[in-house]
């Protein structure tokens, strides 16, 4: 947060792991900030709450100026200056920035290219029981055709009304991606590649994020060892990190590519203007 932080832009934070609510509000005090920490849904992994989480985010911003949404996971970190992001998606002709691939993904080739997510209903028979599955009758409402990617985007705002529009009038697609395999790799795709304005969807998320290395829970821990990689690329954030594998790569990009130095902190931090527009931040911390 010290590092995305202005106090021209709002935040809204959803934390996955209750029971230690007075904790990360007083590590998440920020009051110079916009911040809303939110305490209400607990391990979502693969489940329809990271998506109801999204969405309570984009209501709550809704009623708000701003320009675009961003959601972060707890293990992103930003790879230009703030203000840089902002400046290069003032100038994007209010295109949005989602992955997107229509079934089947090559990535997922052994889910049937994504199908099994949608052609099965999923659910818990009990609480901490595995995920159990059985075939589904129903077909994905209106006929749409599935898309999948990445669940981190960057959407513009009227890209996000038309999302919270078509849900208004289409609460079936909800019901449907309820019972379906982790969702938040589908949903948003799927409404926005199905609509008037697919075109204006750039297929790039602008994150980084390693698929490639072997032996390892995927997508891979970035490493100071991946630097220079980070560094060529063309993208706004990275995930995944992890400060108690290695936490000098955070570092070296605080100085190299943030323009930061290692003595910065949350008391000495000062918020930045702004000459691209408000942006919504959503983090996602568990």
């Amino acid at each position: 947060m010290d590092r995305i932080c202005t106090a021209d832009d709002h935040y809204y934070i959803d934390v996955f792991n209750k029971g230690l609510e007075a904790e990360w509000r007083q590590a998440l005090d920020r009051p110079i900030y916009d911040i809303e920490t939110v305490f209400k849904y607990a391990n979502g992994w693969g489940s329809f709450k990271l998506v109801q989480a999204t969405l309570d985010a984009m209501e709550h911003f809704r009623d708000m100026p701003y320009d675009y949404f961003i959601n972060l996971s707890g293990q992103c970190y930003p790879l230009r200056p703030i203000e840089q992001i902002k400046q290069r998606l003032a100038v994007s002709n209010g295109s949005s920035f989602m992955e997107y691939e229509p079934f089947p993904r090559e990535r997922w080739a052994d889910e049937n290219g994504g199908y099994r997510r949608v052609q099965k209903i999923f659910f818990r028979p009990f609480k901490h029981a595995s995920i159990w599955s059985v075939p589904r009758i129903r077909t994905i409402p209106l006929g749409m055709r599935p898309y999948g990617g990445s669940q981190w985007f960057c959407l513009h705002k009227r890209h996000v009304e038309l999302v919270l529009s078509f849900l208004e009038e289409h609460p079936e697609v909800v019901s449907f991606y309820k019972r379906s395999l982790i969702p938040d790799e589908m949903f948003f795709q799927t409404i926005l590649m199905n609509s008037e304005v697919r075109d204006e969807i750039v297929n790039d998320s602008k994150r980084f994020t390693d698929w490639s290395k072997k032996c390892t829970p995927l997508p891979a821990v970035l490493l100071t060892e991946d630097v220079p990689r980070l560094e060529r690329s063309n993208k706004f954030f990275a995930r995944k990190f992890d400060p108690l594998i290695d936490s000098k790569v955070l570092d070296i990009l605080d100085t190299r590519l943030l323009n930061r130095r290692d003595e910065a902190t949350k008391d000495n931090y000062r918020p930045g203007g702004g000459d691209g527009g408000k942006r919504v931040i959503v983090r996602t911390v568990g």
